[in-house]
């Protein structure tokens, strides 16, 4: 109210050379407030406009506050443009509303006569891309206990299946129909070079060895070492550094008939551990995800410099 009124003095000392008396203003200020209690609500939407208002009349004219009433006239014009404001913004959002319904409603005829120009087969399969989707949307919120790709430790063969189908990470080795062991399903290709996937299952997943085809120990520093050097780049953009690391065995080191672990991940879902397997004068890199082999392995003995 303060700020209101050293306004209007201002603006009455400015324009006339003999003002009137100050309380005949003042009597119409207090009038207009009376009529309009938001303006004199500093900041106030009617506050603001008074004030433009004012500052319009003073620039274009001048002539608009020779008389006492200019107060009044001039809320009056504010609460006019505020509520025209007002009316245009509301008149807008209904707009926009209604656009969106129509587009909606558009969308949905569209949607409708896609499904009428469908054949049977389309639709079956429609139906089957919705479920995936809504699976995944499911799968996405565990995403803190996925140990590779999607998959958590405890899922059922059939939820594996589902997984890897549909996974990008992957590829499949035999059609989706095929009756084949889990194990002779999938595999991990990495470059040029191909891992395949063997799960271990108890009343659930236990466990996910990765490996390529065994070659002779004699291959130890050539085939089988690219092998383990292109595993290891692959787990490591999966599960970052490993948290312990040994160098890549030589025949001397080599353990007979088990595996020499080279790299573990100490992860809370599930332990990773690379290394190169051994067995009858046959070897291959290993990379295994869950719980430690059955058969044990050599642990590394000191972390790589």
């Amino acid at each position: 109210m303060k700020l209101i009124t050293l306004a209007l003095l201002a603006t009455l000392t400015t324009l006339h050379a003999a003002p009137a008396p100050a309380q005949t203003a003042e009597r119409w200020q207090a009038a207009a407030v009376q009529k309009y209690p938001a303006l004199k609500e500093a900041g106030s939407p009617l506050n603001k406009q008074f004030l433009a208002v004012i500052a319009a009349k003073r620039a274009s004219e001048p002539g608009f506050f020779k008389q006492p009433d200019w107060p009044m006239r001039a809320a009056d014009m504010a609460q006019e443009e505020v509520l025209a404001a007002d009316a245009a913004a509301e008149a807008a959002m209904k707009k926009r509303v209604m656009e969106k319904e129509l587009e909606a409603q558009e969308k949905a005829r569209a949607e409708e006569l896609r499904k009428r120009a469908m054949t049977a087969a389309q639709k079956d399969q429609a139906e089957i891309d919705r479920m995936d989707a809504e699976e995944v949307a499911q799968w996405e919120t565990q995403k803190a206990k996925w140990v590779f790709d999607r998959l958590m430790i405890g899922d059922s063969e059939d939820v594996v299946m589902r997984k890897l189908n549909l996974s990008k990470l992957v590829t499949a080795r035999v059609s989706p129909k095929a009756r084949v062991e889990l194990s002779s399903r999938y595999r991990w290709v990495i470059g040029e070079r191909k891992f395949n996937m063997d799960f271990e299952m108890k009343e659930g997943l236990v466990a996910i060895t990765f490996a390529s085809l065994s070659e002779k120990t004699t291959e130890l520093g050539t085939l089988v070492r690219e092998d383990w050097e292109k595993l290891r780049v692959g787990a490591i953009e999966r599960f970052g550094p490993p948290t312990r690391s040994i160098p890549y065995p030589t025949t001397k080191t080599l353990r007979r008939g088990g595996m020499t672990e080279t790299d573990v991940w100490d992860r809370p879902v599930a332990p990773v551990a690379l290394g190169v397997s051994e067995e009858d004068s046959m070897c291959n890199p290993i990379l295994r995800i869950g719980e430690p082999p059955r058969a044990g392995g050599k642990a590394p003995a000191k972390a790589a410099k």
